[in-house]
């Protein structure tokens, strides 16, 4: 996951929020996001348009350079300047196919419980199983926790 961080300080928005490892050992930065909005994307075309480079655009929005480096390079169609139009439908496009890929098969599910019941760990099955994730065993054991309450260590 990418985000707006400026070196010294936290830029602060209130759409999303994660706790990013620093470059120190055993400490966490809150690292605050947003993505852009149609209307950034229209003030990148125009500052394009009248010649300004990634870098100005970047302190011209409060945003990170890195941050208009990737719009532009995402959201540019093959061999074609920057055009904003393109560039909202493309986001929309991929936000919207983001998010959860093939569900799994419910016989995938019945090796999973075979092998909880047979106290193996969720990176024990995932490592065996190799189509399920440990993260998907874990939200799995969750979303049934009174099924599985005597599994627990």
């Amino acid at each position: 996951m990418r985000c707006n961080f400026k070196h010294g300080g936290v830029k602060k928005v209130e759409r999303r929020f994660i706790l990013a490892p620093s470059h120190h050992h055993s400490l966490e930065i809150a690292m605050y996001y947003n993505h852009l909005s149609r209307k950034e994307r229209y003030q990148i075309f125009v500052l394009l348009q009248a010649g300004k480079n990634k870098k100005e655009i970047a302190q011209l929005l409060n945003r990170h350079p890195s941050t208009i480096s990737r719009e532009i390079k995402r959201n540019s169609k093959p061999n074609q300047a920057y055009q904003a139009h393109d560039a909202v439908t493309l986001a929309r496009k991929r936000r919207k196919n983001s998010g959860n890929g093939k569900p799994i098969e419910s016989s995938v599910w019945r090796q999973v419980e075979k092998y909880l019941m047979l106290y193996y760990s969720p990176e024990q099955i995932a490592a065996r199983l190799k189509k399920v994730s440990v993260q998907s065993i874990y939200n799995y054991l969750y979303q049934n926790k009174a099924r599985y309450e005597q599994f627990k260590p």
